[in-house]
């Protein structure tokens, strides 16, 4: 019988042994998951701020290229008053042409 208890007591030795390293290795592997999504959600956060950079840049560009056409308008209209009237009444002509009448 002491033969028997022998191999009973091995195999729980075992089974327990078996069991810490399941436990280490779930653990290490949770360690090593959590360091991941770290690493994921800072390259998230980079190419968020890149993204956020450019479009303001990308915003600047629009205004500064809405403000120079703005003062290039506004130069043609006090240099040809009578020409920019004479289009704004052929535009306003087609539009109205264009548009429905009630």
């Amino acid at each position: 019988m002491t033969s028997a208890s022998t191999r009973a007591e091995q195999s729980r030795e075992q089974s327990h042994s078996a069991a810490r390293d399941i436990k280490n290795d779930l653990s290490r592997l949770k360690e090593d998951a959590s360091r991941a999504a770290s690493g994921v959600a800072e390259t998230g956060r980079e190419y968020i701020r890149a993204g956020r950079e450019r479009a303001m840049e990308a915003g600047h560009r629009i205004s500064e290229t809405g403000r120079d056409s703005y003062e290039r308008f506004c130069d043609y209209v006090s240099e040809n008053p009578t020409t920019s009237i004479l289009i704004a009444l052929g535009v306003g002509a087609v539009i109205s042409r264009l548009l429905p009448h009630r």
